[in-house]
């Protein structure tokens, strides 16, 4: 049964879905529909991740909701940046989208880490999945190496305005020497890296049936990680039509993050056996 909570989140899916297309009927198509439809909903699911986060008294949920908060802050913040910011205006644009596209990526790894052990510690028997505990140290590393070396250059190739560095950033296409070779490997790592972590996702979603608050958790989180791929690997059509997807998909991944962080609070529903029946009076 849905709460107050979910119906307003649902409405603001719908409500922002519906003036987006009556504002793109009476104007062109611009990064404005991207802000009708996304800022309502993701910013109400950013708010419930992190009241639920300050709320919760068991640590196991609480790096759940301060990681589905800041994806969803990194999910819109990555978006916006594509979307909103001209590519016609080269600084900004590699200042702003290579940054939030690493950003996405080490927030998404967290989720994973912290998934990972929220999984272990609620599974009876311990089990150390696919031996996590031995591999996250040296992932976390890899991860913060491949982070700051390529956000360097970005910062360099920005502040010295070499428009040839910013062209490559932003198209990946390095040249053939081998220290660009090099740089190209490093620059495209985190993939790598997230796809290690994203291997995992399976065996914890087994390993959550011990635990129905993780496990609603994870479900709707399937939802988002589509849109993901959908959105970085199938690209955006730029007819009619592929807006429209492009928004849906946007608002469908705002409320499933919204569900995802909402279904760490346990609100289950009491059966009638669970009630204390009527205590009768002692026959006299």
């Amino acid at each position: 049964m849905s709460d107050r909570a979910d119906i307003t989140a649902a409405a603001l899916v719908i409500v922002g879905i519906v003036v987006a297309l009556v504002y793109s009927a009476f104007v062109p198509p611009g990064p404005i529909l991207f802000l009708i439809v996304a800022v309502p909903i993701y910013s109400y699911a950013a708010y419930w991740a992190f009241s639920i986060r300050h709320a919760l008294a068991v640590r196991l949920y609480r790096r759940q909701a301060f990681g589905i908060g800041f994806i969803i802050l990194a999910i819109w913040f990555t978006m916006g940046a594509f979307v909103l910011v001209p590519s016609t205006n080269l600084k900004l644009y590699t200042a702003l989208t290579d940054p939030s596209f690493y950003f996405l990526f080490i927030v998404l790894f967290y989720w994973i880490d912290a998934s990972v052990l929220a999984t272990r510690r609620s599974d009876p028997l311990l089990r150390d999945t696919l031996y996590w505990n031995k591999i996250r140290i040296p992932l976390w590393v890899a991860n913060i190496f491949i982070w700051v070396i390529p956000l360097s250059v970005v910062g360099y190739a920005v502040i010295a305005g070499n428009v040839t560095l910013m062209n490559q950033l932003n198209s990946g296409n390095f040249g053939s020497s081998m220290p660009e070779q090099a740089f190209g490997i490093i620059y495209n790592l985190p993939i790598l890296v997230l796809i290690c972590g994203i291997i995992y996702l399976p065996a914890i979603a087994i390993r959550s049936k011990w635990d129905r608050t993780l496990r609603r958790h994870f479900l709707w989180f399937v939802p988002p990680s589509l849109c993901l791929l959908i959105i970085f690997f199938g690209g955006v059509v730029g007819s009619p039509v592929g807006r429209v997807i492009f928004l849906l998909v946007i608002a469908i991944m705002g409320y499933s993050l919204y569900r995802s962080a909402k279904a760490l609070v346990p609100l289950n529903r009491i059966s009638e056996l669970e009630v204390a029946q009527k205590l009768e009076p002692p026959p006299s």
